[in-house]
């Protein structure tokens, strides 16, 4: 990317996905002051994202997924006071995620699936208010899921499959009543189902296979009437199934 492409003053949208374009991203993309939408998905670009990109307040789009993207994200993204859509996925980015993920006020969906990331999900996403898909599947996180994300009333899809989350699922989870899509599969989750679940009245899929819950599966279960897809497999379930599945 030629790094004269800093000059542009009055540029909202660059939109260079699906090339073979190599090499860094350009700190001089950072001048781009009225920047509403960046979009290099697809590409093969590598090394660190560069500081000065934290810094487009502009910004509603930023989509970096699917590159050679390494290093870490700064504690600076809490500058990206509009952005509605971070698309990070597929890259090496790694480390732990910073605390100022929770000034993104404005974030609908936030997809940093398929990296290196690390250490605990910082409490402080609970304060995304606005959130609608949380997509951190295929990473290293561990410790807790914290509880703060059961203040996240507006969120759709919950996606934590393959992490090291560990400890039990946070009570405050089974009240995320417009939840579409709920995976914790393939971690070290432990502790029993809550019989809270049935409060998760729009969910069409639950995974949550993979780990180490067990004890009765509770009666709840027979209220989630929008549900199409339940797999628990390869847990420590017992006790009887209850009849109240058939409902």
């Amino acid at each position: 990317l030629p790094s004269e492409i800093g000059s542009l003053n009055k540029l909202k949208f660059l939109i260079l996905s699906k090339n073979s374009l190599s090499s860094t991203i350009p700190s001089s993309i950072g001048k781009l002051k009225y920047l509403q939408g960046l979009n290099l998905h697809k590409n093969q670009l590598s090394l660190t994202i560069p500081t000065e990109l934290w810094n487009l307040g502009d910004l509603h789009l930023l989509d970096l997924s699917d590159n050679n993207l390494s290093g870490t994200i700064s504690t600076w993204i809490g500058n990206l006071v509009d952005v509605k859509d971070i698309q990070l996925w597929g890259n090496n980015l790694g480390s732990r995620l910073p605390s100022e993920i929770g000034k993104l006020k404005e974030i609908h969906t936030l997809d940093l699936q398929e990296n290196k990331f690390s250490g605990p999900l910082p409490s402080e996403i609970g304060s995304l208010n606005k959130l609608k898909f949380l997509i951190l599947s295929k990473n290293s996180l561990s410790s807790t899921i914290p509880s703060s994300i059961g203040k996240l009333k507006y969120l759709q899809g919950l996606n934590l499959h393959k992490n090291q989350l560990s400890l039990t699922i946070p009570t405050e989870l089974w009240n995320l009543g417009d939840l579409h899509l709920l995976d914790l599969s393939d971690n070290n989750l432990s502790g029993t189902i809550s019989t809270w679940i049935g409060n998760l009245v729009d969910v069409k899929d639950i995974q949550l296979w993979g780990n180490n819950l067990g004890s009765r599966l509770p009666s709840e279960i027979g209220k989630l009437k929008e549900i199409h897809t339940l797999d628990l497999q390869e847990n420590k379930f017992s006790g009887p199934l209850p009849s109240e599945i058939g409902s």
